[in-house]
């Protein structure tokens, strides 16, 4: 431990740099055709963004379909008429990003050896590869949640114009993917109950907040001529998760023609009204259907494979045979829940710190209201970044008690007092790994 916490830069800056010849080669490799809808769709509203200065998704008729967030990061390379190609490479950078804010959060809530272990295990878990090259908001999401939570559990107090950076950071995230509206909440709640320092900054913290989506809602209004909070695509996925054909593990592909077939002949914020009221109106008829829908899509937000219809080659990570897919899920996302769930075994006995129950209250609340509309791996990733956090952790807390371990298991007589490799002994040994164990302390 103590070697990865001298190193934790090098192997920082080496894990990204391999991380960004991968993502360059798999971009290349997938070449400039779109394979997946939402592609489609953040693409064209960047190109119309950039060329006819409007939100519109067919050239002149505005919408409110997709966030914008995702757009205006797609319309930089954009301006400069980037391609297919390009647009992914731009959007492969943002995994270096992420795990730059990923070591820089390991080692503020842990120590420097959380954080090399953390930005490692990022370069094992293969979803986030493959999610950074392909054109999905959730890369950039991540990117900015663990910017503004990096921000925001800073040990130093927490002043205005700091506040006011995570303020921003967080609106732009919601921006990008609206359901974070929900953690921002309860994020607010936590420090403004733990941390006094917080409550004299909520007011830079929320400025930028009120403003930015805000300004975004007015410009729907002005638009549609009723409110629109952020995006008119909250209806149709509460009606995905939320109906008659729905299932836990259904996600995006469910049959909802039922409702489409008016709901295509409306506008578009009419549309968002109707699906929404028939999700609640089919909850309110079916509540024992739709408690154990919940539960199986609660279920499924921890899943290691989702049910899929993209016809999507481009990638062995992206092979539709589940089987194989879910091996490579088991062994990468399995022992980040399995070091999960061992912290928290271990709280009584090794309680954590408020970091750490921070961080692990946020991505079991995040659990809890994707649930509400439809869970798939995808909409997960940006919380599984945090997973790291609290699995490096983890991996460093049950290594600093090894030497406890074998100090029960093995008799004095047998154990060696001297290591003629290193010239060190075994004690010292052992308070050198507990002396480098920060996290949970």
């Amino acid at each position: 431990m103590q070697w990865l916490a001298k190193h934790s830069w090098k192997i920082a800056v080496a894990v990204m740099a391999a991380s960004m010849l991968a993502s360059i080669v798999i971009a290349i490799h997938a070449g400039a055709q779109f394979r997946y809808q939402d592609e489609k769709d953040y693409a064209q509203l960047a190109t119309n963004l950039v060329q006819r200065h409007a939100f519109t998704m067919n050239g002149f008729e505005p919408t409110a379909s997709r966030p914008p967030g995702y757009v205006w990061f797609l319309a930089i390379p954009e301006l400069f008429r980037g391609s297919n190609t390009a647009l992914r490479l731009f959007n492969a950078s943002l995994l270096v990003i992420c795990q730059l804010f990923v070591f820089l959060l390991a080692r503020r809530v842990g120590s420097s050896a959380t954080a090399a272990i953390a930005v490692m295990l990022s370069f094992v878990y293969p979803v986030f590869l493959y999610t950074s090259t392909v054109l999905f908001p959730q890369t950039l999401g991540a990117a900015l949640l663990l910017c503004g939570v990096w921000i925001l559990l800073d040990k130093r107090q927490l002043t205005a114009p700091k506040a006011f950076c995570a303020g921003t950071v967080w609106a732009l995230l919601i921006l990008t993917i609206p359901t974070f509206l929900v953690l921002a909440g309860v994020l607010c709640l936590w420090l403004f109950w733990r941390r006094r320092d917080f409550r004299r900054v909520l007011i830079p913290f929320v400025a930028p907040l009120v403003i930015l989506l805000g300004g975004w809602s007015l410009r729907n209004y002005i638009a549609f001529h009723t409110p629109v909070f952020i995006a008119t695509n909250g209806g149709v996925n509460l009606l995905i998760g939320n109906s008659e054909n729905a299932t836990g593990d259904s996600t995006s592909s469910v049959d909802i023609s039922r409702y489409t077939v008016l709901g295509h002949q409306m506008s578009e914020p009419q549309r968002n009204k109707y699906y929404t009221d028939s999700a609640k109106q089919w909850m309110k008829k079916h509540p024992r259907e739709a408690l154990h829908l919940y539960e199986a899509k609660l279920i499924h937000y921890f899943a290691f494979a989702d049910k899929t219809t993209a016809n999507d080659r481009s990638t062995p990570l992206s092979d539709e045979n589940n089987s194989w897919r879910q091996v490579i899920m088991i062994a990468t996302y399995g022992p980040l829940l399995f070091f999960l769930f061992a912290r928290i075994m271990l709280f009584p006995k090794f309680p954590m710190s408020q970091d750490e129950i921070c961080l692990t209250g946020l991505y079991f609340i995040s659990a809890l209201f994707s649930a509400v509309f439809f869970s798939r791996i995808r909409f997960r990733l940006p919380m599984d970044w945090l997973l790291l956090v609290l699995g490096a952790g983890t991996i460093q807390l049950i290594v600093s008690l090894l030497p406890s371990v074998l100090r029960v298991v093995i008799p004095d007589r047998l154990r060696p007092t001297h290591d003629s490799t290193t010239g060190g002994s075994y004690s010292a040994a052992h308070a050198e790994i507990e002396g480098t164990s920060q996290f949970g302390s």
